[in-house]
């Protein structure tokens, strides 16, 4: 087969690809192109549990990803934000430590391409450059299925593109993590859903208890409020102490992404969100993992069957916050 790449191809793509094609004559002889990276449609016998599997993502799609204006790339406060991972103080985050167990970084989306956002991108750098600080590798879990705002990106076989295998393909090629210390979760469509499918899929049957939680500045607010209490009530559910987890909380720069007016409406909705979180963890209420899981699976438009023929009919999403999934 001969493959032709776009000029602006890099050299670590080309090797990629070439390190992909060879071992596996199996694979279609079609090569598709997105954005500005060739994505190859593979046709392959695996004994690994390819669904899940970073190593399976490595085989899948080579992501495409998005770059910040020149203008903002220019800028000496883009070169140190750059260098330090993107990582921001605010009054949520917390210092990073050299002793966690994992890195949890949650879903922002994908271009209807199939791109990552410039903000995704600042989250899993900020993921490199925390597992850059650990004195030994520890895993990276990647959060996230979709979003109930937008139409699922299909990969040229017309399979859903998970957003946390193409954040997987990013720290795989850009980062050269290796692939066994990558996890994903291909389950939830929301911020809750984040902490819910971290919290049973891996925190806990791993056991791990200390974890870095990493998205935008941004999303923070409210993603503090639902791990916090998620990880609370799991630790005094099922591990006799409400306390056993330190959950840190690590936000990346939004810096040159966005006008301050979607930046505001978007603060605006994560407080909102919040508080209606609490709210509903105080009302319900909410204080086991069973709880949890009937509340989810019950009522919410993303996990609930008496509600699935909700899901993508109505978007009452402002306009303005659009811009951000």
């Amino acid at each position: 087969m001969r493959l032709t790449l776009p000029s602006a191809t890099s050299a670590r793509t080309k090797v990629l690809i070439q390190s992909i094609l060879h071992p596996h004559p199996q694979l279609s002889t079609k090569t598709y192109i997105s954005g500005c990276r060739p994505v190859l449609p593979l046709k392959f016998k695996s004994h690994n549990y390819r669904c899940f599997s970073a190593t399976a993502a490595q085989r899948l799609a080579i992501a495409p990803r998005c770059e910040a204006p020149s203008s903002i790339q220019s800028s000496p406060q883009f070169a140190t934000l750059k260098s330090q991972g993107w990582l921001v103080s605010t009054p949520e985050s917390n210092p990073v430590r050299q002793d966690y167990d994992a890195i949890l970084v949650l879903g922002g989306g994908l271009t209807p391409t199939g791109d990552l956002p410039p903000w995704v991108i600042r989250r899993l750098d900020g993921a490199h450059y925390i597992y850059s600080q650990q004195p030994k590798p520890i895993p990276i879990l990647l959060l996230g299925a979709g979003t109930p705002h937008k139409r699922p990106v299909l990969d040229p076989a017309g399979f859903v593109l998970h957003e946390s295998t193409a954040y997987a393909r990013y720290l795989l090629e850009e980062h050269a993590i290796p692939a066994a210390h990558l996890l994903k979760e291909t389950s939830s469509y929301d911020t809750v859903g984040n902490a819910y499918f971290a919290l049973t899929m891996h925190a806990l049957p791993a056991g791990w208890r200390k974890v870095s939680v990493i998205t935008s500045a941004f999303h923070m607010l409210r993603t503090r409020a639902i791990f916090e209490s998620c990880f609370e009530i799991a630790a005094g559910d099922k591990l006799g102490d409400k306390a056993a987890f330190q959950v840190d909380f690590h936000p990346v720069s939004d810096e040159g992404l966005f006008t301050q007016e979607v930046i505001t409406a978007r603060i605006k909705k994560e407080r909102a969100a919040a508080v209606t979180w609490q709210g509903n963890v105080a009302s319900i209420p909410i204080e086991t993992v069973a709880d949890l899981h009937t509340w989810l699976f019950a009522t919410h438009l993303c996990y609930s069957v008496s509600r699935q023929d909700e899901f993508g009919v109505k978007d009452d999403i402002d306009p303005t916050l659009a811009a951000t999934y």
